[in-house]
């Protein structure tokens, strides 16, 4: 009905030893300003009027029941209703039946385990290592924003992280040098980003699902103890450039790789930024837009014996290859703008395109099992082994490089040279 509840003293203290209920038709804006509302029994805002939970100030609600406790919002905002600061004190599991939205803080004094979360245009510093047994949702509306700051601790999700917001700077989880685990054991196991900042920020992050990056959204790796591992596909189809974002760190994926439009330079690393390629079985690697001021790799670095390259791929600084192994390229590999230092054999199972910079042979055999086209850059074989099956076709603004008695090129099709420049001396 027509009915206030006044809470406007830092004095004012509420118990309720049952379930709680807001069902008021008025707006409550300015009436819960301040004091304690504790609840040992269920909470429930149903509208009534769509403010008629709206908390500010200093307003806390404690959640202190000795069994499981039910949470539920008619309607969760920023703008409508909402908690100020929760304090979670239960020993046991708080269940939350719909989004909430929380202005200030969650305080887990309890260290309670939560069922499932969703986030509205909400603040939660975490203050306890943290299970959310079941999905988490962050979102944010169009007027309000929403962090989740890890603040050095650990938060796993069993179930999947779906990150969103209509902008970047709307939804924004920050590892602060903490863990995110995105746990599969039970399920899921994604990380499902349509919108919203992931800053990694010193932390770690493992994804033992996909992770899928689309819409508005960044991932923000800029210090050198960032850490992302995801034991799925990795895909990215943001639709921002991620040039200056992806400046340092470590992504380590065990799946397939693949960028694709959004925006075309939404996979721009850059500075010292590397990609590990591990998975244990076949991995696929697949660029929509392959260029050094597109999307490229900084430092790729393949621990895999087998990659099939899908697309043309390029390479900012250097590609490395785990010790021991002899890297096998399925199919064909198209190189745009690259530059390789072999640091083991490798093996590429069909055509070979190089288009620049350079592939320095580094002492070590390449073998290409089908046709080398080499239409620009330098190959210097550089004391190493090179082996065609097919023909080895030089044009364009290109260099072959023998100078040492060791260097060693074997073509078992046709030599073609085509080059634009005078090889004296090279």
């Amino acid at each position: 009905g027509n009915s206030y509840m006044n809470m406007n003293d830092e004095n004012d203290y509420v118990l309720v030893e049952g379930n709680f209920y807001m069902q008021s038709n008025q707006n409550q804006n300015t009436h819960l300003t301040a004091g304690i509302l504790e609840v040992k029994g269920d909470f429930y805002q149903k509208n009534g009027n769509s403010d008629n939970f709206r908390t500010s100030g200093s307003h806390k609600v404690i959640l202190s029941g000795n069994d499981p406790q039910f949470v539920s919002f008619d309607s969760p905002s920023k703008g409508d209703s909402h908690f100020n600061t929760l304090e979670i004190n239960n020993p046991y599991s708080i269940n939350f039946i719909t989004p909430i939205s929380v202005l200030n803080n969650i305080i887990n004094v309890s260290n309670t385990e939560f069922n499932e979360l969703t986030l509205k245009d909400s603040k939660w510093t975490l203050d306890h290592d943290t299970t959310i047994n079941g999905d988490l949702t962050i979102d944010s509306s169009n007027l309000y924003n929403t962090l989740l700051d890890l603040n050095g601790y650990t938060l796993t999700v069993k179930g999947n992280l779906n990150l969103q917001g209509d902008y970047a700077s709307y939804s924004t989880i920050k590892l602060s040098g903490g863990e995110l685990i995105i746990d599969n054991s039970t399920g899921g196991g994604n990380l499902n980003q349509s919108g919203g900042t992931m800053d990694i920020d010193n932390g770690v992050l493992t994804v033992y699902g996909n992770d899928n990056i689309t819409g508005n959204s960044y991932l923000e790796m800029d210090n050198i103890s960032d850490n992302v591992t995801v034991y799925g596909d990795f895909i990215m189809v943001s639709n921002y450039s991620h040039s200056g974002k992806l400046s340092e760190g470590t992504l380590e994926v065990k799946g397939n790789f693949y960028q694709k439009k959004g925006k075309s330079g939404n996979f721009n690393t850059s500075e010292n930024h590397k990609v590990i390629l591990s998975g244990d079985s076949l991995q696929e690697v697949s660029f929509d837009s392959p260029a050094t001021n597109d999307s490229h790799f900084n430092i790729l670095e393949i621990q895999n014996s087998s990659v099939k390259f899908l697309s043309s791929i390029s390479v900012k600084n250097s590609i490395t290859t785990s010790p021991a192994t002899t890297t096998s390229i399925n199919d064909n590999l198209t190189l745009k703008d690259t530059t390789w230092t072999l640091d083991n054999d490798a093996t590429i199972n069909g055509d070979l395109t190089f288009n620049g910079n350079t592939l320095d042979l580094n002492g070590y055999t390449l073998t290409i099992k089908g046709n080398l086209y080499q239409t620009s850059g330098t190959i210097d074989i550089n004391n190493g082994t090179l082996i065609v099956k097919g023909n080895d076709n030089i044009t364009g603004n290109s260099y072959l490089i023998m100078d040492d008695v060791n260097d060693n090129v074997t073509v078992y099709g046709d030599f073609i040279m085509n080059s634009d420049h005078d090889h004296t001396g090279k």
